[in-house]
């Protein structure tokens, strides 16, 4: 069904965004030992990854995450109108500012060439707008 396709794309994109997530938190780790020239860290047990390769590989995910997780919105809200419910719920827009974050974000690595800091902080501003609808969702339920 329609609800059951939606769920499973939004998962799948969120899951894709979760991995860029943790990809971006871990390059934030390393950059700042590396500022501090902090060598000892956990993250530079043997020498860590590289900083470029932490942001390409998290740029490339939201690549994939991005269309899926569009999919799972436009299929969202097709099931919504179908069953009849109005969008004011508060998971609704906050899904939609997720949406945005990562539009933004690619848009600004392609036409202002954002990397590194700005992204990975962009990604996970992202991914916890996309853990709270997901939350708000969830509580729905019990609730």
């Amino acid at each position: 069904t329609l609800g059951r396709i939606h769920i499973s794309l939004a998962t799948i994109g969120v899951g894709v965004f979760a991995l860029a997530s943790a990809l971006s938190a871990i390059y934030l780790v390393e950059e700042r030992a590396l500022k501090k020239k902090k060598f000892d860290a956990i993250s530079f047990k043997d020498g860590g990854a590289p900083l470029e390769s932490l942001d390409r590989l998290a740029n490339r995910l939201i690549w994939v995450g991005f269309p899926i997780f569009t999919a799972a919105l436009v299929l969202g809200a097709i099931w919504v109108s179908k069953l009849g419910e109005s969008l004011d719920r508060p998971e609704y827009p906050l899904a939609g500012v997720t949406w945005l974050a990562f539009a933004g974000l690619l848009l600004a690595r392609q036409v202002y060439g954002w990397r590194g800091r700005r992204a990975a902080r962009l990604t996970l501003l992202g991914f916890a707008a996309a853990v709270l609808v997901l939350m708000i969702y969830l509580l729905r339920r019990i609730v």
